[in-house]
């Protein structure tokens, strides 16, 4: 293994020197720019090993990243940030964003196995990051954690399948149009006011996609005579739009014909096993409530289009387990990698438990569970294949992710800048 060390000017905190003077040195120091050479020639390779970033400060590594991922999207590249908490990875999506770059958070969503109504924001917020991958070209930086990337989601050919384009002066049918946004999770209203929401009023059809604007047609026969934003407060048209639109679905799972069909199966066998022979350590009230709960969901499965309980069905609806690495191919960089994958792995395992919870309290057929969330394995296999970087203040050994190569920053905290250029030094 290759290592490369030097010294770099110390480091603060990120907002007590001017930001862009920050990005500078970092960007000027020996070890940064050895870096980014052996980031060029590793993209030349079909296997990927990571390289190992150490000895940067609490205050130098945010300044670090940031470089990094103004610089790789600054060359039309996209780069993955994945940190141990939602807050740490949504403070650094805001960061980048003050810094003029086009950051994206995608959080990891709770999984409803009940029937009960819950917020659907970041479910939202998770399609507008995959539908953004998969259907633009745009570079942008990806903050995240390893439990949002190993939730198992959509497949990227059913969103490709699911995502309805509408593009000004094209024709085009209410009816399939209507069809379409059912299929992929949307509710027909009235009044649009909401996320997830769609109504048809004649020539006017209004449509709320997940975490974006929503949208207005409207039809001069059967052609788009004007596309464009509206105010739900108001329902007021706002904006025009003169480009091409795409409306991805408005949730992340998506029950087709034949997964319902699995689903009732489960259902039914499960109903047998509590009606025939139920486990016998099970008290009956316990019995009772599992069988009333299993007909609840029979009688929605089969007479709505909302479902309430579709994620504790996960593994039947998408059986091939999908998550993000399926979406993503860029730049990966890991930060505070132990703790990364400790969090990872404990999501994984607090899953687990409540599916085995399910099944011994008579709620889950055995055979229909199976992967929620992917094991920390998926990212080991994903940094065999893209470029990434562990980035830790120590040197580490990572079990099944050996380095290629180790940059060995030296930074160290300093008094505060106070307009001071000498600290620097």
């Amino acid at each position: 293994m290759q290592r490369h060390e030097a010294r770099s000017p110390g480091l603060k905190g990120h907002g007590e020197m001017n930001n862009n003077l920050l990005l500078s040195v970092m960007r000027s120091s020996k070890e940064y720019r050895d870096l980014e050479n052996g980031l060029a020639q590793a993209r030349t390779m079909a296997r990927q090993r990571p390289f190992m970033v150490t000895g940067l400060s609490e205050g130098a590594s945010p300044v670090f990243v940031s470089a990094l991922a103004a610089a790789e999207v600054g060359e039309g590249r996209r780069i993955l940030l994945i940190f141990p908490t939602e807050k740490d990875a949504s403070d650094q999506a805001l960061r980048l964003l003050s810094d003029g770059i086009k950051a994206r958070h995608y959080p990891a969503r709770d999984f409803n196995f009940n029937m009960t109504t819950a917020s659907r924001d970041y479910e939202h917020r998770r399609l507008l990051v995959l539908s953004e991958l998969l259907f633009s070209d745009d570079a942008m930086a990806v903050c995240s954690t390893a439990e949002a990337l190993l939730q198992v989601t959509m497949p990227p050919e059913q969103l490709i399948h699911l995502a309805v384009t509408v593009e000004p002066e094209r024709s085009l049918d209410p009816t399939a149009l209507a069809q379409s946004l059912s299929m992929g999770g949307y509710r027909r209203v009235e009044l649009v006011e909401g996320p997830g929401q769609f109504a048809v009023r004649g020539g006017i059809i209004d449509i709320f996609p997940p975490a974006d604007n929503p949208v207005r047609i409207e039809l001069f026969g059967d052609e788009i005579d004007r596309l464009g934003s509206f105010d739900p407060a108001s329902q007021r048209f706002t904006e025009a739009r003169r480009e091409k639109l795409l409306i991805p679905p408005a949730r992340e799972v998506v029950l087709s014909d034949s997964s319902r069909e699995e689903i009732a199966k489960a259902q039914e066998k499960q109903l047998r096993q509590l009606t025939h022979k139920p486990d016998p350590r099970l008290a009956q009230e316990t019995v009772e409530h599992s069988i009333q709960l299993l007909l609840t969901e029979q009688n929605q499965l089969l007479n709505s289009s909302e479902i309430d309980f579709a994620d504790k069905y996960l593994p039947l609806v998408y059986p091939e387990g999908d998550c993000f690495f399926d979406y993503f191919d860029g730049l990966c960089v890991l930060s505070d990698t132990s703790s990364v994958k400790e969090r990872g792995e404990a999501a994984e395992k607090l899953c687990a438990q409540s599916v085995t919870d399910m099944i011994m309290a008579g709620e889950l057929y055995s055979g229909a569970s199976g992967t929620y969330i992917r094991s920390w394995s998926r990212v080991e296999t994903a940094l065999s294949v893209m470029p990434s970087i562990l980035l830790d203040p120590f040197a580490k050994s990572h079990p099944g992710m050996s380095p290629g190569a180790e940059y060995v920053f030296q930074t160290r905290h300093i008094p505060a800048y106070s307009g001071n250029t000498a600290l620097m030094l």
